[in-house]
């Protein structure tokens, strides 16, 4: 079930949809919730204009357009934002400016690799992506290559989603890196690498892997190459939910 928000001022006749993270909405209520839900891409990436226009003539808060043009900086543009009606107490306000501010702290590689993760959370892979890759050190970070081998597992490029599950595991020694890197290598025939890199490990990885047993099973038998096709698809789409749950 979806938050229940009261809501005070007009609904517009046109709804709005947050492009980033999917969400339609339209009251200021709403928007004020979700900004504060999904915080993190407003202080990366700032207002919209289209968000502010439909502010402006669909909720028809029009006071907001003359003062808007005075603010020079994102922080107090979401503030006035959040202080057009009532939604928020100026206590809640003073408080997520706070949260601005220390993210702000960051340096810029973790921020970008923070918006990233939120990306990743939306299932936009190819633009999470793209976050990871401008942190300009992601290949020393063994949370940040991860998290680009679940993106290139979710895109189909297997072979980069292997290279990136073994950077993360030299990196940081995790096993759901190690884990993650098997289960590419399972995808891709390679059963008795698997077991022969895996070496004692192998008995914890398999029980890892039985969630996907059934689906690898199909693969065997004498079946068409096109049939082969379709099941290899299955058990990409498989694993790509296993890995989902590994996050």
């Amino acid at each position: 079930m979806g938050p229940i928000i009261l809501c005070e001022t007009k609904e517009a006749s046109n709804s709005y949809t947050f492009s980033a993270f999917h969400q339609e909405i339209s009251t200021y209520e709403e928007m004020c919730y979700y900004i504060k839900e999904y915080f993190i891409f407003f202080v990366e990436e700032g207002i919209p204009d289209d968000l502010l226009r439909f502010v402006i003539n669909d909720l028809g808060i029009r006071d907001i357009e003359t003062d808007w043009k005075l603010l020079n900086n994102d922080k107090d543009r979401l503030k006035r934002l959040f202080s057009c009606r009532n939604y928020f107490l100026p206590q809640e306000v003073a408080n997520l400016m706070k949260k601005y501010d220390r993210h702000m702290t960051l340096d810029a590689a973790t921020r970008k690799s923070r918006l990233g993760d939120e990306y990743l959370k939306q299932k936009r892979y190819e633009t999470a992506l793209k976050c990871y890759k401008q942190t300009n050190v992601f290949q020393n970070d063994a949370r940040v290559c991860y998290n680009i081998g679940v993106c290139y597992a979710h895109l189909g490029d297997l072979d980069r989603a292997a290279h990136y599950f073994m950077q993360s595991y030299k990196i940081g020694g995790k096993k759901k890196a190690q884990y993650a890197y098997f289960g590419i290598l399972m995808l891709q025939g390679e059963f008795t690498a698997v077991k022969i890199t895996a070496g004692t490990d192998y008995p914890a990885f398999k029980q890892e892997w039985d969630a996907m047993k059934e689906a690898f099973a199909k693969m065997s038998g004498n079946d068409s190459a096109y049939q082969k096709k379709n099941r290899i698809e299955e058990m990409k789409e498989q694993y790509r939910r296993e890995v989902d749950e590994w996050i």
